[in-house]
C-alpha cells in the first residue's frame, strides 16, 4: 500500500493508494469451493427433483379441480342435445374442448411425475 499526500491551503490530505492483487487468489477460490459443491451435488440433485415432484403436484392438483368443475357444467347440459341457445352450445363445446386439453395434459403431467419419482 502507498501513501499519496497533498498539501492545499491550509488542508493536508493522504490519499491510500492500493495496489492490485493478483487475480490468482480468486482462482484458487473457485476451484475451492467447486471442490466443495461436489460433496453437496446429490443434495442439490435431490431438492432439485423434490421441488419437481412438488410444483407437478400441485399442476395436477389445480387441473383436477378445472377437471371436476367442467365436468358439472357439462353435466347441466342434457346428453341428447347441443343446448338450447346458441349461447349455451357455445359454452358446452368450449367446455368439451378445455376438458380434452386438460385431460391430454393431466396424462403428460402423470407420466413426467412418475418419471421424476422413478429417478429417486
Amino acid at each position: 500500500r502507498d501513501r499519496k499526500c497533498s498539501s492545499g491551503r491550509g488542508a493536508v490530505g493522504c490519499v491510500e493508494i492500493r495496489k492490485e492483487e493478483p487475480r490468482r487468489e480468486r482462482q484458487e477460490g473457485d476451484a475451492v469451493s467447486r471442490l466443495m459443491r461436489q460433496g453437496h451435488y446429490p443434495h442439490e440433485v435431490e431438492v432439485r427433483r423434490e421441488r419437481q415432484v412438488l410444483g407437478l403436484e400441485k399442476q395436477i392438483t389445480l387441473l383436477n379441480g378445472e377437471r371436476q368443475y367442467l365436468e358439472g357444467v357439462l353435466m347441466k347440459f342434457p346428453s341428447n342435445t347441443a343446448g338450447r341457445t346458441l349461447a349455451e352450445r357455445r359454452q358446452k363445446i368450449e367446455a368439451e374442448h378445455r376438458l380434452e386439453e386438460i385431460l391430454r395434459t393431466l396424462t403428460e403431467l402423470r407420466t413426467s411425475l412418475r418419471r421424476a419419482q422413478d429417478n429417486a
